[in-house]
């Protein structure tokens, strides 16, 4: 699912949304941003020479192996956006690096499964704040009841409650191990 697809799954959700697109995107890059923080994603690619391109999306080096097993230290220089392997390390290196959610294509790069749900229930609690927010001045301008409209300390403390979840099931949870 791209980031796109799921605010657009998250939106349909509501009966009735008051919160604008242009608002709502800033709001999609909050939840992923969340996830990024809080969890992180973390991909694993087998390098075959010593200079390479950075992937897609990358953030920073999580850890290195080489064919060995051996420790490798490789250097990111982003400015150029490329790694650089330790000419002594022995091919192929496995790197393990962090995806930077935001950077991805919001219309065609599909965010990680894993990652999916935590998202769209942060996105949906951001927007639920929101929309709750501006029933309740349109409740005190027309002096009418327009359903329930739950506090903003509640969705401040469902979001919370999500970014620890997040924090307990991300990649930061899973230990490294260098051989």
């Amino acid at each position: 699912m791209t980031p796109n697809e799921l605010l657009s799954s998250t939106v349909a959700m509501f009966e009735a949304l008051l919160v604008t697109p242009d608002q709502q995107a800033p709001m999609l890059e909050a939840a992923m941003r969340a996830y990024q923080t809080k969890a992180g994603v973390r991909k694993k690619i087998m390098v075959n020479a010593y200079v390479i391109d950075t992937p897609p999306a990358f953030a920073c080096i999580a850890s290195a192996s080489d064919a060995e097993g051996d420790a490798v230290f490789p250097e990111a220089e982003l400015e150029d956006g490329k790694i650089a392997i330790e000419s002594d390390a022995q091919l192929p290196v496995t790197l393990y690096y962090f995806v930077d959610l935001c950077a991805l294509n919001k219309e065609s790069d599909h965010l990680p499964q894993t990652s999916i749900s935590l998202i769209q229930r942060h996105l949906f609690t951001q927007l639920e704040r929101e929309n709750d927010k501006r029933i309740a001045q349109m409740q005190g301008m027309m002096d009418a009841e327009l359903g329930e409209v739950t506090s903003a300390e509640s969705k401040d403390m469902r979001l919370q409650q999500i970014e620890e979840q997040m924090t307990a099931e991300g990649a930061f949870a899973q230990p490294l191990s260098i051989h």
